[in-house]
């Protein structure tokens, strides 16, 4: 009889060692705070308590041990039982917090302080779910995030604020990922068809019989000459787009703290997250460049989620330079064409708002933009504009000139329910940035 095989005790050697409660506390701020607020007395009740949520309980278990393990539901075990865990540092802050007053031989005490431990971290889960499909990052990538969102002044403010930002964000993108152009190839997907050529895998069977005869010669010579009768085969091809360089207002006027919500700056930082997305899963380069009276330029790597969350993080303030943040962005094209990647486009998120001290000032902007604008047309450089906030006149040089101009109100950013009308009109941009009408 073979023997039993053990797979508890092949996980339990094969898996990674976890931290110590005393490495936890020099690697994760969240658990050295956590203890320092509590009694003197806690320590080895806490240690316990680590133990148990990391998996890497003693041989010996305490009444601690099995209090907190059994509180603990089955489908969080993966994401605690990892090595420098930030889920098992967040869920030990707070248990931290509900656990300072309850007694280490309580486990009654200790199982109900713990349910409301397991109810904060769903909460976090969920929340670290949602930047993950946001952002297009891993579960890791999410969870440190959040921790490092928390470690800012304004934690709930930027908190609520990337969570609005990820979930538009992961809507446009699967929005977008339906709006890839796709072109017609001879590829065999599906047969449309007989027609001539020489591939033996598509002879019809007609032609396959005269090999077997006595015009097998004949035949052969057919085929190689192209003239064999043959399945005609069809399908599609997704369309490679070229780079990408995204100019994003963050001007004060795209400040939102009149908005109830998915403000101007929300949607501009979700509308380039997606964009961003999209062009990483075709392998276009990304270059954002962030204006207001002044201009930074940020590479966006492929598969940077870093970058991109300093990206949706990033508000410069100020006045509105239209002409130097255009001028910014052509030469952002012109590095990338001299990096090897030529044929990209600016797409431009802005509420076109304008403040001008004189009408010589507003003169002098408008001259500005307009000699860049028409550098760009010299070098066939094209410009989407997608508009948020107000309507914009005519004469808007970056909507007059503009490829294709996607406008989107005020009271559309705002309302929760109406997320499908901005991703369409988002959706309607992707398309023109496209070089089966581009080039």
């Amino acid at each position: 009889m073979a023997p039993k095989f053990d797979y508890t005790r092949t996980f339990k050697t094969t898996r990674r060692r976890t931290l110590t409660l005393a490495e936890a506390t020099g690697r994760h701020k969240m658990v050295a705070d956590a203890l320092d607020k509590m009694p003197q007395s806690a320590p080895a009740m806490m240690e316990h308590v680590w133990e148990a949520i990391t998996g890497s309980m003693p041989a010996k278990r305490s009444p601690v041990h099995d209090a907190v393990d059994t509180s603990c539901p089955t489908e969080y075990a993966m994401i605690l039982h990892r090595t420098e865990s930030v889920p098992a540092a967040f869920a030990f802050s707070v248990a931290c917090k509900v656990l300072s007053g309850v007694s280490s031989l309580d486990d009654v005490a200790i199982r109900d302080a713990m349910a409301s431990v397991w109810q904060a971290f769903e909460t976090r889960r969920q929340q670290a779910n949602n930047i993950r499909e946001g952002f297009g990052c891993d579960n890791s990538a999410s969870w440190h995030t959040l921790r490092d969102i928390e470690q800012d002044p304004n934690s709930a403010k930027l908190s609520r604020k990337m969570q609005e930002i990820a979930d538009l964000a992961g809507k446009m993108f699967d929005t977008l990922q339906h709006m890839r152009t796709k072109v017609p190839t001879d590829d065999p997907h599906k047969v449309v068809g007989a027609t001539v050529g020489g591939k033996v895998e598509r002879l019809l069977p007609s032609e396959l019989g005269r090999l077997d005869g006595p015009t097998s010669d004949m035949q052969t010579m057919r085929i190689l000459q192209d003239q064999a009768q043959v399945r005609k085969m069809a399908g599609e091809a997704t369309k490679a787009r070229g780079p990408m360089v995204l100019l994003l207002d963050e001007s004060s006027s795209m400040h939102e703290e009149q908005y109830a919500g998915r403000g101007r700056n929300t949607w501009s930082k979700a509308c380039a997250i997606a964009l961003t997305r999209l062009a990483w899963s075709e392998d276009r380069a990304v270059r954002v460049v962030h204006f207001a009276e002044a201009c930074v330029s940020q590479d966006i790597a492929k598969d940077d989620t870093r970058a991109l969350f300093e990206m949706a993080r990033s508000f410069l303030s100020g006045g509105t330079a239209f002409g130097y943040g255009l001028e910014c962005a052509y030469r952002e094209v012109g590095d990338l064409a001299a990096e090897g990647n030529e044929g990209a486009d600016i797409v431009c998120v802005t509420d076109g708002e304008e403040y001008h001290s004189s009408f010589q000032e507003h003169a002098d902007v408008r001259a500005h933009l307009n000699r860049t604008l028409d550098k760009m047309d010299d070098d066939e450089v094209k410009l989407w504009t997608v508009g948020i906030g107000k309507q914009h006149a005519a004469d808007f040089p970056l909507r007059k000139r503009a490829e294709s101009w996607v406008f989107a109100h005020d009271h559309d950013l705002a309302s929760h329910d109406r997320t499908a009308v901005i991703v369409g009109g988002l959706a309607d941009a992707a398309k023109a940035n496209d070089p089966t009408t581009l080039n």
